[in-house]
C-alpha cells in the first residue's frame, strides 16, 4: 500500500468516526428536547394534622437532559397555595429540586425536597440527611436545617412524577389530583422518598467531598 493510499484510508476512517460521533451527540441533544410540555393541575393534599387543602401545581418536562430511552426529565416544579390569611404563596424548585412534602405547622408553611441531581447536592452544601428544607417566614422562603423541621412533618403528600407514571398523567389530565391519587403514585418508591428518614442514602458526590 502506498503512502497516499494509507492517507486516504486514514481520512476515510476518521470521517466515519466523526459521523458516528455526530449522530450520538445529536441523539443525546434530541433526547433532552423531546417531550417538552408544561403540566398544570390542582392537587388535594393531606396535612400532618389530617386536614386537606387543595393547591395548584405545575411542572415542566423536556427541559433537562436525560438518557436515551428515559421519560422526559421533570424540572421547574411550582407549588401555589393559600395561607391562613388568604395570601397566595408560591414555592419554585428551579432545575435543582424535586418537592415531596408541603405542610403547614401553626401558620408556617414548610417544603421538603430532594435534589434532582448529585450536582444539586454538592452545589447546595450536601445537607445531612440529604433533604432540602424550606419554610415561609416574613414573606420569603428560607432554607432551614433538619433540626428546624417540625417532627410532625415526615410523610410525603405530593404526587410523584406525572412524566414517568401513566396513572399520574391520567390524574393530572382530569385537572384535580386527589389524595388517593397521590398515595397510589408513591407505590413502589423507596421508603426515603415516601417519608423523611435520617438514613436516606448519601449521594456519592457528598461522600467523596467528605473524604477530601
Amino acid at each position: 500500500m502506498t503512502f497516499y493510499q494509507k492517507v486516504r484510508n486514514y481520512k476515510a476512517g476518521a470521517s466515519s468516526i466523526a459521523r458516528v460521533l455526530c449522530v450520538l451527540v445529536g441523539m443525546s441533544l434530541l433526547s433532552s428536547c423531546l417531550g417538552k410540555s408544561t403540566y398544570r393541575w390542582k392537587e388535594e393534599i393531606q396535612l400532618h394534622d389530617g386536614r386537606f387543602i387543595v393547591i395548584e401545581r405545575s411542572v415542566r418536562t423536556g427541559e433537562v437532559p436525560v438518557e436515551i430511552g428515559q421519560p422526559p426529565g421533570e424540572s421547574d416544579y411550582t407549588l401555589t397555595f393559600k395561607t391562613s390569611d388568604g395570601k397566595s404563596v408560591t414555592w419554585e424548585a428551579g432545575k435543582s429540586f424535586r418537592p415531596m412534602i408541603l405542610d403547614i405547622v401553626g401558620d408556617v408553611p414548610y417544603v421538603v425536597a430532594t435534589g434532582r441531581t448529585e450536582v444539586a447536592y454538592e452545589r447546595y452544601g450536601c445537607p445531612s440527611p440529604p433533604y432540602f428544607l424550606f419554610r415561609y417566614v416574613g414573606g420569603e422562603w428560607e432554607r432551614v436545617t433538619y433540626e428546624q423541621l417540625p417532627k410532625a412533618i415526615r410523610n410525603r403528600n405530593l404526587l410523584s412524577g406525572p412524566a414517568s407514571q401513566e396513572e399520574s398523567r391520567t390524574a393530572v389530565r382530569r385537572g384535580l389530583v386527589t389524595s388517593d391519587d397521590v398515595r397510589r403514585s408513591l407505590f413502589g418508591l423507596p421508603s426515603y422518598y415516601r417519608e423523611v428518614k435520617e438514613d436516606m442514602p448519601t449521594p456519592g458526590v457528598c461522600i467523596a467531598k467528605s473524604l477530601r
